[in-house]
């Protein structure tokens, strides 16, 4: 018996924005906040949780600084991570994609 790699799902996830952020709320249940990771630079965002991956190419720059928040709402079973826009102000267009 071959055992193959482990399947990585893409959670759920909805994605909105103000004139200073882009707020993404993932959907992902029985995952462990201590063994999450969160990356973003550039118009790249990725979120890996086992067995969540996601991944999202924005259409304007995000950066993570000191600005930037992640957090678990238990209620919902999302996490709900703040990417600061580069460029304050900018609309980042067809994030309903």
């Amino acid at each position: 018996h071959v055992q193959g790699k482990p399947k990585m799902l893409t959670p759920r996830f909805k994605v909105d924005q103000d004139d200073k952020f882009v707020v993404v709320s993932i959907y992902a249940p029985f995952t462990h906040v201590s063994e999450t990771e969160i990356f973003m630079d550039g118009c790249d965002f990725r979120f890996f949780s086992k067995p969540y991956f996601l991944r999202l190419h924005f259409p304007g720059e995000i950066v993570e600084n000191d600005h930037a928040s992640a957090k678990f709402d238990a209620d919902t079973l999302s996490y709900v991570v703040k990417c600061p826009k580069v460029n304050h102000g900018e609309l980042f267009a067809n994030l309903d994609m």
